[in-house]
């Protein structure tokens, strides 16, 4: 039987799982999936859990309750992404649009 246990907030260690080594790689590439000699366990990204039961389902031993409780599905931070060059530009009008009103009130106002 394959035992989990939680490794990280990132990862779900397998123990007791050589047999199964080649069906553990295949289900993702690295980081997602990885051996870590330190801990002599397979890792496996924590949002694969759904994935990993499917095909290592019969062989996972029952997971204990402090796995459960320490389970969190792991989300990576949210990409910032750059603006377009659209963006930019439609940015520019408004902020020109604004200027030029402004600018006009202004102009208004001084003269006598």
């Amino acid at each position: 039987m394959i035992t989990i246990s939680h490794h990280s907030e990132r990862y779900i260690a397998l123990r007791n799982c050589y047999e199964h080594r080649d069906a553990i790689k295949a289900l993702a590439d690295y980081p997602d999936v990885r051996w870590d000699k330190a801990a002599g366990a397979w890792l496996v990204d924590n949002r694969m859990f759904d994935q990993l039961a499917e095909v290592l389902g019969p062989w996972l031993a029952p997971a204990s309750v402090s796995f459960w409780m320490e389970f969190t599905p792991y989300e990576p931070p949210p990409v910032q992404r750059r603006r377009t060059t659209r963006q930019i530009m439609a940015d520019k009008r408004q902020e020109q649009a604004a200027a030029a009103k402004w600018g006009a009130a202004i102009v208004e106002r001084e003269e006598p």
